[in-house]
């Protein structure tokens, strides 16, 4: 009885973690899901955080030309002038999510699904102990 406590402790911060991150990329997809999709052109890349760049681009809406910069750092081997894809709030289109794997959220939900196997697997190794220890040796 003893043991299941630990077990718990860890099963339930991987599965916390999951869903918190689950949730997060799920919220951005779910964010950008009616926006449009426009080319724009990568203009550089400034204003350090968490050690890489926060990409700004340039696009032009309805004769208006925006240009923007990311709310999230990233690594961007782009170089000016690089066409590249945004998604735009066509309500504000000073809002707009780059259209890479970082920008759009995917990152959240892929650490996020291995945090939720973590947790299946904790479950799935901790009741096939349990079950070998009291069914198989017959262990109290």
């Amino acid at each position: 009885m003893d043991q299941i406590i630990p077990v718990l402790i860890i099963s339930s911060s991987l599965l916390l973690v999951a869903m918190i991150l689950l949730t997060m990329g799920i919220k951005k997809r779910l964010k950008v899901q009616n926006w449009k999709k426009i080319n724009a052109i990568a203009v550089e890349n400034s204003s350090y955080g968490l050690g890489y760049p926060k990409p700004i681009v340039r696009y032009e809406v309805d004769g208006v030309q925006y240009e923007v910069q990311s709310n999230i750092s990233q690594r961007t081997p782009w170089k000016d002038g690089k066409q590249v894809q945004v998604y735009y709030n066509p309500n504000n289109p000073n809002e707009m999510v780059i259209d890479t794997f970082t920008q759009r959220g995917s990152i959240y939900f892929l650490v996020g699904s291995l945090f939720f196997v973590g947790f299946i697997g904790s479950m799935i190794i901790y009741i096939g102990t349990y079950y070998f220890h009291h069914f198989i040796l017959e262990l109290p």
